[in-house]
């Protein structure tokens, strides 16, 4: 079982509550999980980057603060 910071009945996300500001690497946090979906949040530091992977599941991807490059499929996206 995961541990989760949010609810289903949840209709405002605390951000500056659940949002860590890391000085090196990356860290990831399972905001909800059901037998469909999970959510993640993903913090990265400047610099940082994330190994080139596959998923199982569909994803969607909103950057809440900053900027990157997001590549898929030999595509990169700002």
């Amino acid at each position: 079982m995961t541990t989760t910071i949010l609810s289903l009945n949840t209709t405002k996300i605390p951000w500056a509550d659940i949002i860590e500001y890391l000085q090196h690497g990356t860290k990831s946090k399972v905001l909800l999980e059901d037998g469909n979906c999970r959510y993640m949040l993903m913090s990265l530091a400047a610099e940082s980057t994330i190994a080139e992977h596959t998923n199982p599941r569909n994803a969607t991807l909103n950057v809440i603060e900053g900027q990157g490059v997001l590549t898929l499929e030999d595509r990169e996206i700002v």
